[in-house]
């Protein structure tokens, strides 16, 4: 559930900031913390609300060795395995991917952004990234992407060989259907490279989630039985109706999220694991340890394999990192509070801006959660949060002002790995 949404907002802050101080201050964001309670009413149901017909089918658990893939996925005849290898007990190198969220620098610049989000896919390919994942939002006049699939098309045109994927497609608004035949659709234009994740969040607030809904009810309590359904649409040979094309291949399909509710129900349906961690900083380390203790294998993965989305800043000198990340920080909490009216602070007015109390206190609470340096400081810090949280793969969030800045951080943090 990779977004921006102000629906998120509190999570971030309320952990070292009171809610009631930040309220008061910013009405809007007692309009934000009212939605998230709403949305927490409609949203991801708790595991024990599971029913199992949401869970593995049994007769995709117990396969024979013989029936499994090198990396242990199960493998079906003439399909080709897509799932990612999966470390035994040895730690294998990290692999880095990319998520990419197309923020405008202004309401009046989204075709600018939408530009450099291929600049940016062409270069991540040219550095060996193994993904790169765009993102769904839906009325945020800074934010270009509200529909992956249509910039997937692009970035997939635009580069030859890296992975491309959604990160994610917010199913509850969608017919998994036709969810299913538009990946489809782009497997076919790009065999071999599609991703396909999905999350439960809105992506935007709840007016705008009720618009996107055809009847006008969002499809938040649904999720399970929506993700069961794309399951079967993308893999079953007797799904009805037929998915038209027909994948070229089991399209890998990855769960995106930020709380224990989506590790359940990934273990649950055996899915590989993205873990927003950039979303939700104070998050429990333990989140993809709890996703793989109850993993079950299924038709298509054998093992738990979790992706650990961050944000990471990136340059030459501490300096630099330092006050590429307060630039961000400082957007951010503009946007959180309703102040920015969709225009980012540049560098220059991010380094003058007095920091308050509330500010300082914002940027703290996410300190830990994140990687910023040089690239000798940024790989250990990696490192490190990638081993509390048992991270298989690190995929990296890099929101800078300017392009140049974002591809020197990533160019500098490839060199680093």
């Amino acid at each position: 559930m990779f977004v921006l949404a102000p629906s998120r907002g509190h999570e971030i802050i309320a952990h070292t900031i009171t809610l009631s101080s930040i309220t008061r201050r910013f009405p809007r964001f007692r309009r934000v913390v009212a939605l998230e309670r709403l949305l927490r009413c409609l949203g991801e149901p708790r595991a024990d609300k599971y029913s199992p017909d949401c869970g593995t089918h049994p007769s995709q658990r117990d396969q024979p060795a013989a029936n499994r893939g090198n990396d242990g996925r199960l493998t079906k005849t003439g399909r080709r395995a897509v799932f990612p290898h999966v470390a035994g007990s040895v730690r294998m190198a990290l692999k880095l991917s990319v998520l990419d969220q197309s923020l405008a620098r202004a309401p009046d610049q989204s075709a600018a952004a939408l530009q450099e989000t291929l600049q940016m896919a062409k270069w991540c390919e040219e550095l060996a990234y193994t993904r790169f994942w765009v993102s769904e939002h839906h009325a945020f006049p800074s934010v270009a992407g509200s529909a992956p699939e249509v910039l997937l098309a692009a970035v997939g045109a635009a580069t030859r060989s890296i992975r491309i994927g959604s990160g994610g497609i917010m199913l509850p608004h969608y017919s998994a259907y036709k969810v299913a035949e538009v990946f489809s659709l782009l497997a076919n234009l790009y065999p071999d490279r599609v991703d396909l994740g999905i999350g439960r969040a809105p992506g935007a607030d709840m007016a705008t989630a009720i618009a996107l809904a055809a009847d006008g009810q969002p499809k938040f309590g649904a999720f399970p039985q929506l993700t069961a359904k794309l399951s079967e649409y993308l893999w079953s040979d007797t799904a009805s109706p037929i998915v038209s094309p027909r994948p070229p291949e089991d399209i890998p399909l990855w769960m995106l999220g930020s709380s224990s509710d989506s590790a359940i129900l990934a273990a649950q349906r055996g899915l590989p694991y993205n873990f927003a961690l950039f979303i939700n900083p104070q998050a429990d380390s333990r989140l993809i340890g709890l996703y793989k203790t109850h993993f079950q294998p299924s038709k298509q993965l054998a093992r738990p394999y979790a992706i650990l989305t961050l944000s990471v800043f990136c340059a030459d000198t501490e300096e630099q990192a330092n006050a590429l990340q307060l630039t961000y920080d400082l957007n951010l909490f503009r946007f959180f509070t309703g102040q920015s009216n969709g225009r980012s602070m540049t560098p220059q007015e991010a380094m003058n801006y007095p920091l308050g109390a509330h500010e300082k206190a914002f940027i703290a609470s996410r300190q830990s959660s994140r990687a910023c340096g040089t690239p000798q400081q940024v790989k250990k810090q990696v490192d490190q949060i990638a081993a509390l949280h048992s991270a298989d793969e690190i995929m990296v969030v890099t929101n800078m002002y300017y392009l140049e800045d974002r591809k020197r951080s990533f160019q500098l943090l490839r060199e680093a790995f």
